[in-house]
């Protein structure tokens, strides 16, 4: 079994997959949830599958580009159980989540994708893929863009997916789509399923070292005053 943590975004999902089937996964919508639901969701999957913590072979956990925060979660909780069950962890690219989801549900009608998710002040996490056959390869891999410039790496007929396509799609000379069938996030089964199709990519020695790939800079800030509360 995989287990598959998606944490990369406001959205937290959790499942469970095995040789290409879905068995069980739960979704929380809510914003600062991950804290307290990620670990619960894990055994909730785990519960409803009938089976026992020691019978997942690898965690699949999404590894940025995304919220700081969220990354942050997932893997620390990811690297947790792979240390304490002795298993692989297997990194997922976000934008790929999101890529292979809409190969996986034929969704994407075009042979490019654009994956666009929000970075704020204007800018996107963006990546593009050339499709086909229900596959996806890279085409540009994942880069902090001003959204007007990331449009340009668009063409006609383009599917764009994420939670900046709009953003993006402002900016765009070129006609290009918006699924409306799509989500906008990557979810725990895609990141379980890709994680499955990558197991030979699984980090097995340095679990301890794996690391999300922030893509950027997140100051720290220092903290209020506790004594008088401000």
């Amino acid at each position: 079994m995989t287990l598959g943590l998606a944490t990369a975004t406001s959205t937290l999902s959790v499942a469970i997959v095995e040789h290409g089937r879905v068995i069980a996964s739960a979704t929380a919508g809510r914003h600062n949830v991950h804290d307290d639901l990620l670990i619960p969701f894990c055994r909730d999957v785990v519960t409803w599958t009938g089976r026992a913590f020691d019978d997942i072979q690898q965690v699949a956990v999404t590894s940025g580009p995304g919220s700081y925060t969220g990354l942050r979660i997932g893997m620390a909780a990811g690297k947790g159980i792979c240390l304490a069950l002795n298993i692989p962890l297997v990194p997922v690219p976000t934008c790929d989540a999101i890529a292979f989801a809409a190969t996986r549900m034929n969704i994407v009608g075009a042979l490019h994708i654009g994956v666009f998710l929000d970075a704020k002040n204007d800018e996107v996490y963006a990546a593009t893929y050339l499709a086909e056959n229900g596959c996806f390869a890279a085409e540009h891999a994942p880069a902090i863009l001003p959204a007007m410039q990331a449009a340009t790496r668009l063409r006609d007929a383009s599917v764009l997916l994420g939670d900046g396509s709009k953003r993006v799609a402002a900016y765009c000379s070129a006609h290009v789509r918006l699924p409306i069938a799509m989500d906008d996030v990557p979810h725990a089964v895609d990141v379980a399923l890709l994680g499955e199709i990558n197991r030979s990519d699984s980090t097995r020695g340095d679990v301890a070292e794996a690391e999300p790939n922030y893509m950027r800079d997140f100051p720290v800030k220092p903290a209020r005053n506790m004594l008088s509360g401000q």
